[in-house]
């Protein structure tokens, strides 16, 4: 049965759609995100298995709301959040956790058991968490006939047999048999939102629109002297199944989060956004920042997920919790190489908020109507699940990888642009207003060329460290190119004298390295952006998504060729456009230096899949644009395009 109690909780995780006060990037505002929802009063039975020796009357029945004895029959009656799909826990007498029971809409028999427990188990794994509320319902339906189900049930009661709880995580057999009934496991075709973070520029006010699954650290820097730090959280997605969540490809609950401010002042104004992917060697503060404020994050949506909501009062105490344990341990550098690492290191802070030790919610929760110690307890006792969830999902499964961590690794982390600003006159950082050329960190010199509406280095690349003046490896040995898979360049043959006429060869690592391997307000062009040179240049659209050589009738490869360097014929070279492609050559995968003055090729920064990445070509007995792919480690020119 069911008795509604109306208070005021927090039905979403508002920390992941806040704006930070830029005078006081530690506040959270969660201005009006509360909502009315009621406390229901649930009841059932307990059931042991035959051979249990666990005294019925010593168990305790907890939810987040109240903590309640089991009687000698097995019967409980308790309070719960009138929340749709809710998890309760059974202790026995020394405290350890023994059973769980897991509600619902449609369900008739409320009676915690072995079955319970294991569908109890599925439904809080990481990926299910974030599952919309038909999803769940339609995987509690395939699970409860799901043929894997009785080993996992078996498991459980052999543990009750022995009087030792299911979370004992040397439990080789039930963490197997947690694998086997989680049948979902998916692949890997993450959806990253290009760009995952939209800027949007009126004058000097700027915007930030985050769209994607991760949060982003924000830093705003004026002539290089950082005046701003804002936060931008995630914003809470609705998956529409477990592989969505580990894909990524959710639907977006509310507004999605943003923050703003203005470029106060004249100079050049660097903003800096990042979501701190732990595997690159970035120096920047924005880089570290990210990392943590995704942690955090993760902390607090996990622990409201679990719950199904909060009082706003508590949420504001387990805020201020996962803040002070995540600058305690923020120093650290943690051995994380992974998704699965990042969500389980997430895991170990969230168990180190509840560990237990301290009452978060002893001001807040008698104000809802909540009993403090049955709170702080359900989320230290669950803490125990997450954790054995996190071990099982260690062994290779998507069990306990979300959309926030695989964004991390395998979609844009870092993301930088740049506005000059001088009276009533904004525009990026430079060139193409006026300017002819731009200059790198080693002081190259650049010409640069308007196609259309982009500005084009009108040379490739020749530089030798990243913006923030990290070195790229020099890497001589030719033959090892092959088997590289962090970033690299050399000269031709080694050759420096090759360097001035057709810039240096780079793999893709470097092109794509947060550290920025153009000059800031450029960046190396995306497929798209190819695209829509090669459009301006009169490629049919038919033509652009195309692989292979394209836009011959147009001549497009001919208006983007130098008139020198190239072979004989140089086919239809005009260098019309201005861009003045040359005949760089090639690293191949052989180990090779090859075709220089007979091929030119360009990375784009776009990826294919975790192997390979979009390229351009040019030859030197063609007219036409070659669109293809190629593997990572292979060593092209770079041309940079303003941001």
């Amino acid at each position: 049965m069911t008795r509604s109690v109306q208070v005021a909780m927090l039905c979403t995780v508002v920390m992941l759609g806040c704006k930070k006060d830029p005078e006081d990037p530690t506040t959270t505002d969660t201005g009006t995100n509360t909502e009315q929802v009621g406390i229901q009063q649930i009841s059932g039975t307990v059931v042991l298995p035959a051979g249990s020796s666990i005294p019925m009357g010593s168990l305790e029945v907890v939810t987040p709301v109240q903590m309640v004895n089991v009687d000698t029959s097995g019967s409980y009656m308790t309070n719960t959040i009138a929340h749709v799909f809710v998890t309760s826990l059974v202790l026995d007498g020394n405290g350890e956790l023994m059973l769980m029971g897991y509600n619902y809409p449609g369900q008739t028999d409320l009676t915690i058991s072995a079955q319970s427990t294991a569908l109890a188990l599925i439904m809080n794994t990481l990926p299910v968490l974030h599952l919309d509320d038909q999803a769940k319902q339609d995987l509690i339906t395939t699970l409860l006939s799901d043929p894997n189900l009785p080993a996992l049930v078996s498991e459980i009661e052999n543990s009750l047999t022995n009087n030792v709880s299911f979370c004992d995580t040397s439990n080789a057999a039930l963490k197997q048999a947690i694998i086997d009934l989680f049948q979902n496991g998916t692949q890997q075709s993450l959806f990253c939102p290009d760009p995952p973070v939209q800027l949007y520029r009126g004058g000097r006010d700027v915007t930030l629109v985050n769209v994607s699954a991760a949060s982003y650290a924000i830093g705003v820097y004026r002539d290089g002297t950082n005046i701003q730090n804002l936060e931008l959280s995630a914003p809470r997605f609705f998956y529409a199944s477990v592989s969505d969540v580990v894909d990524g490809a959710g639907t977006i609950s509310g507004d999605p989060s943003q923050v703003s401010f203005s470029m106060d002042g004249d100079g050049d104004f660097e903003i800096r956004m990042h979501a701190g992917d732990p595997t690159q060697q970035g120096s920047w503060a924005e880089q570290h920042s990210g990392l943590w404020l995704n942690v955090k994050d993760a902390a607090v949506d996990l622990t409201v997920l679990l719950a199904g909501a909060l009082p706003t009062g508590c949420f504001s105490a387990l805020v201020q919790r996962v803040t002070d344990v995540v600058a305690a341990v923020a120093a650290t550098n943690p051995n994380i190489s992974s998704p699965a690492d990042l969500t389980a290191y997430m895991i170990d802070v969230y168990v180190a908020v509840h560990d237990g030790s301290t009452n978060l919610f002893e001001q807040c929760a008698p104000q809802a109507s909540l009993d403090p110690n049955a709170l702080t307890r359900f989320f230290s006792k669950i803490g125990k699940v997450v954790s054995l969830l996190g071990k099982v999902g260690t062994i290779g499964t998507t069990m306990n990888v979300t959309a926030r961590s695989t964004h991390l690794f395998l979609c844009t982390s870092a993301l930088d642009t740049c506005f000059t600003a001088t009276g009533n006159t904004v525009m990026p950082c430079g060139g193409c207003g006026g300017s002819s050329t731009v200059t790198d960190i080693d002081g190259n010199v650049y010409p640069i060329v308007q196609i259309g509406s982009q500005c084009w280095l009108a040379e490739n690349l020749r530089t030798s460290r990243y913006r923030n003046g990290d070195s790229i490896p020099n890497v001589t040995d030719i033959g090892a190119w092959p088997d590289l898979n962090s970033d690299a360049y050399c000269n031709y043959e080694n050759n420096v004298t090759y360097d001035a006429i057709y810039g240096k060869l780079y793999n893709w690592f470097a092109a794509v390295d947060p550290r920025h391997i153009c000059p800031l307000g450029w960046h190396v062009p995306t497929d798209a952006e190819w695209q829509q040179l090669e459009s301006t240049l009169g490629m049919p659209a038919a033509e652009l998504g195309n692989l292979g050589l394209r836009g011959v009738t147009q001549n497009v490869g001919g208006q983007l060729k130098l008139t020198a360097l190239w072979d004989t014929p140089n086919t239809g070279a005009t260098n019309s456009s201005g861009l003045s492609a040359s005949p760089g050559g090639v690293i191949g995968l052989d180990g090779l230096c090859q075709q220089l003055g007979a091929t030119g090729k360009w990375w784009s920064a776009s990826e294919y899949d975790q192997e390979d990445a979009w390229l351009r070509g040019l030859y030197y007995n063609y007219a036409s644009v070659y669109r293809n792919i190629a593997g990572k480690p292979y060593g092209f020119c770079i041309r940079c395009v303003r941001d």
